[in-house]
């Protein structure tokens, strides 16, 4: 004895611990409030991360290579709709945006610009849901980011 577990009920409780099956978590996805002509407003759900590349480079921090839409894969929204993420798996708020607009870099190069943060102008923390703003042009960012400091 002893008070501890038997070797075979160790490896019992063992087995049982490993066989068991990943949770399966349900996905909030991100939602679109309001559009303007150069502007977003966003619903950011909880558990979903805006980036700070545009600090981090300036810090001279290396980027999450996970950061860019295409390490998932993801060629347009159904594919991202569809993936099964892991609990806690890193989500970024600007893989909805750029695939709401099918991943267009010619028409939305802001959108993809890891200096002008994927358009972002301000952050939440990624326990936090509410609102975003998005600049869909630098100037636009600029400005609303303006109204921020």
């Amino acid at each position: 004895g002893g008070g501890s577990l038997h070797s075979e009920e160790r490896r019992r409780f063992r087995g049982e611990w490993q066989n068991r099956q990943p949770t399966k978590i349900r996905v909030v996805f991100p939602s679109l409030i309001w559009r303007g002509k150069d502007v977003l407003v966003v619903n950011k759900p909880a558990d979903w991360i805006c980036s700070a590349s545009d600090v981090d480079k300036k810090k001279g921090r290396p980027l999450d290579p996970n950061e860019k839409c295409s390490s998932k894969g993801f060629r347009i929204l159904e594919d991202m709709l569809q993936y099964k993420f892991a609990d806690r798996e890193k989500k970024y708020i600007h893989w909805w945006i750029q695939l709401m607009h099918d991943l267009d870099h010619k028409a939305y190069p802001n959108l993809f610009d890891e200096n002008q943060n994927y358009g972002l102008c301000h952050r939440l923390d990624r326990e936090t849901s509410g609102t975003v703003l998005v600049g869909l042009t630098q100037l636009a960012r600029q400005q609303m980011r303006e109204c921020f400091h």
